[in-house]
């Protein structure tokens, strides 16, 4: 089966349907869209690094724990509550590698705060480029938009390692 036979299988539909019920974007209280933008390569010795979906996974990951170090307790932390985030990869027409999250923003941190933890954090990381859009998501369709690719390419589609999507409301 190819991959654009796999686009337009029957089956395509039902599975999306199945991540916005896993998902379950009525339960989240105050949830954002949010992009982030990868840098295609970091100087190393001798020359030059380029990223690799596996090292932008990672680099994701250490975003996540940075962001969730400001804006969860310790205490909550140590209990392993993350969160809830949905990410997807996928690269634009020009190749360039980009994250699509929603994530639920704590009831506790205003709108501004949250922004500018998520600004301060990916750009501090090394694989995060300046390209950055954070927007209140106001509907599923987010949901929607970040299952295009899930099922289609065995590389970009939603990073199930840094998606946590039965994390506690009301943070």
């Amino acid at each position: 089966m190819t991959t654009n036979d796999l686009y337009h299988s029957p089956h395509r539909n039902a599975l999306r349907k199945a991540l916005k019920e896993l998902v379950d974007f009525e339960s989240w209280q105050d949830p954002f869209a949010v992009t982030l933008t990868h840098k295609l390569a970091v100087p190393a010795t001798g020359g030059c690094y380029r990223g690799t979906p596996e090292i932008y996974s990672q680099n994701l990951r250490h975003f996540l724990n940075c962001i969730e170090r400001v804006l969860i307790p310790r205490a909550a932390r140590k209990r392993k509550v993350h969160l809830r985030t949905v990410a997807a990869l996928e690269t634009d027409q020009s190749g360039r590698p980009h994250y699509h999250l929603m994530i639920e923003k704590p009831h506790h941190c205003d709108e501004e705060r949250f922004r500018a933890i998520i600004t301060g954090a990916w750009r501090s990381s090394d694989w995060g480029y300046r390209e950055i859009d954070i927007q209140a998501a106001t509907s599923a369709g987010w949901i929607d938009y970040l299952s295009k690719r899930e099922f289609v390419s065995d590389v970009y589609s939603i990073d199930w390692h840094n998606s946590h999507i039965r994390g506690r409301s009301g943070l």
